[in-house]
């Protein structure tokens, strides 16, 4: 019998985000999380029965790497965007104020161009 990770990926991920939602309120959570993993879960238990019964499903398979590519987009742009304010903090903390970047230079009170 073969081991199914996307089925584990699809509940934890479902669970997660419901967890994850009731904890926060955030939609993101409901949208990335609890949809995505109930798609990823019903995906990949179409495709195990399938493969129980001796065929294939290359339109299950084909979904389960899409969702899967889109939550990891979505992470990475969730990661990038935490390591950009970890960065203007600990910029912060070193200057003793706020430190402007070029993308945020109109709102800037202390932005001074060169």
């Amino acid at each position: 019998m073969p081991v199914n990770f996307q089925f584990y990926t699809g509940t934890i991920l479902s669970v997660g985000g419901f967890l994850s939602f009731m904890l926060t309120g955030s939609v993101s959570a409901i949208r990335f999380g609890v949809i995505l993993g109930v798609a990823l879960l019903a995906s990949s238990v179409s495709s195990l029965k399938l493969y129980k019964g001796g065929q294939s499903s290359p339109l299950a398979i084909k979904g389960q790497a899409d969702i899967n590519s889109g939550q990891l987009s979505h992470n990475l742009s969730q990661m990038n965007k935490e390591l950009r304010i970890l960065n203007q903090q600990k910029r912060k903390q070193r200057t003793g104020h706020d430190v402007c970047t070029l993308s945020d230079a109109q709102d800037c009170p202390n932005w001074i161009d060169l």
